[in-house]
């Protein structure tokens, strides 16, 4: 007897499998809404901060700007040294004025900060031109005996310019931080009081 190898093979049909669908759930569709947290404008922070720390500093540095020149007899002699002694308190109390009207967020606060911006900004412009009127007179005296003409107006043309630069200044500065202080939402929400 033959022995026959029979090789069966295997036949593999495939049957497409139905695929199972859950049913959606019919959702409502609403549009989404993001909520985006913005830092409150509320509160004394920031720039008011900035602020508070630069009038005090500035409060501080009147006081002693007095007492230098009060207890100093040559500058107390110049028309300078008179105008700082009787401006430098006046400031001083201007400034810390201010300060504690920005820390209790008193409405009050925006007014005495433009008074006293526009008063430090007066202060200048009185000592630039003291300064230069008292400079001029030293070159006259000076450079006039010398017989330098020249170089005498060279001299009051560079103290007349720097005094320009300074009244400039002033000004712009003081219209800066007023327009700050009149215009900023954050100023207008914490000053409330």
């Amino acid at each position: 007897m033959d022995k026959k190898t029979t090789k069966s093979k295997a036949v593999t049909i495939e049957k497409p499998v139905p695929e199972f669908v859950a049913p959606m759930p019919k959702i409502d569709e609403q549009p989404v809404r993001y909520v985006v947290a913005q830092p409150s404008l509320n509160g004394v922070s920031g720039i008011l901060i900035f602020w508070i720390v630069v009038f005090a500093f500035s409060g501080l540095g009147m006081i002693s700007s007095f007492f230098l020149t009060v207890f100093d007899s040559e500058a107390i002699s110049l028309p300078t040294g008179v105008i700082t002694a009787i401006f430098s308190p006046l400031l001083a109390g201007a400034l810390f004025t201010t300060v504690v009207l920005i820390a209790l967020r008193k409405k009050l606060a925006v007014l005495a900060s433009f008074a006293t911006v526009c008063a430090m900004s007066l202060f200048t412009i009185i000592i630039s031109i003291t300064s230069v009127a008292i400079l001029s007179n030293r070159i006259d005296q000076y450079l006039y005996f010398l017989y330098d003409l020249d170089t005498a107006n060279t001299y009051k043309q560079a103290a007349t310019g720097e005094a320009l630069t300074l009244v400039a200044t002033a000004l712009i500065f003081a219209g800066l931080v007023s327009l700050y202080f009149f215009t900023s939402k954050r100023v207008k929400q914490t000053l409330t009081e």
